[in-house]
């Protein structure tokens, strides 16, 4: 893509795309001892409409808390152990190296999504979901906003404003269905093996591994 001369910025999803695909929810859940999945269920729930944001989070939040481990200590530990792919960390030093400011726009949890930025090395990081605890440290809310597909559009679009970039000339590595908007808006969306069959015929580029990107920039 030559933009020579110009400002560059290219944005990533997280889970599924720089790291394994065990995403933020997953290790909390996990690491809470609740079941897993239980997750994706509710998730296609609200995205689709037959159930509330505000039910589906009632219901995990309720789940969280009955574990009786939900402390603070506990679910920042869980909150380190991430793990990036194998070439998500050069990959992101060469894309840097080429002028481009890196994002990452994800719709985990705001301490996974800061520990795979600084993973990588990106310039900022964009997260859907926030803890909440109580003077006692145990969990107490979830912060989350309505919608992950155009929550990652409103980011694109304050980025494009904040380093002068048309919002077509920005890439947007993903994998999963909630990049469609993303992929729709930059017209430059590059899948990222195994992607969602959502994002097929929309995707600007294909590939099987982050490091392909730098032969994409």
């Amino acid at each position: 893509m030559d933009n020579s001369g110009k400002n560059k910025l290219i944005c990533f999803d997280v889970d599924g795309t720089l790291v394994e695909t065990r995403s933020s929810w997953d290790l909390l859940t996990a690491g809470l001892g609740c079941p897993i999945e239980r997750l994706p269920e509710i998730y296609e729930k609200t995205e689709s409409g037959q159930m509330s944001f505000t039910e589906g989070i009632r219901i995990i939040e309720e789940m969280y808390k009955n574990s009786g481990k939900a402390t603070q200590i506990l679910i920042k530990a869980l909150m380190s152990d991430v793990l990036l792919k194998a070439d998500a960390r050069e990959t992101v030093t060469f894309i840097k190296q080429k002028g481009y400011a890196v994002y990452l726009i994800s719709g985990g949890i705001d301490t996974y999504v800061e520990a795979v930025a600084r993973g990588v090395g990106a310039d900022g990081f964009f997260s859907h979901a926030s803890l909440e605890f109580d003077v006692a440290g145990n969990f107490s809310k979830i912060n989350y906003g309505l919608g992950q597909t155009a929550a990652k559009v409103a980011r694109i679009k304050e980025l494009s404003v904040k380093h002068r970039v048309p919002t077509d000339e920005i890439i947007f590595v993903g994998d999963g269905i909630n990049d469609v908007g993303a992929f729709d808006l930059t017209r430059h969306g590059v899948a990222v093996y195994p992607y969602d069959s959502a994002l097929e015929n929309i995707a600007w580029k294909k590939i099987k591994e982050l490091s392909e990107l730098c032969d994409i920039v």
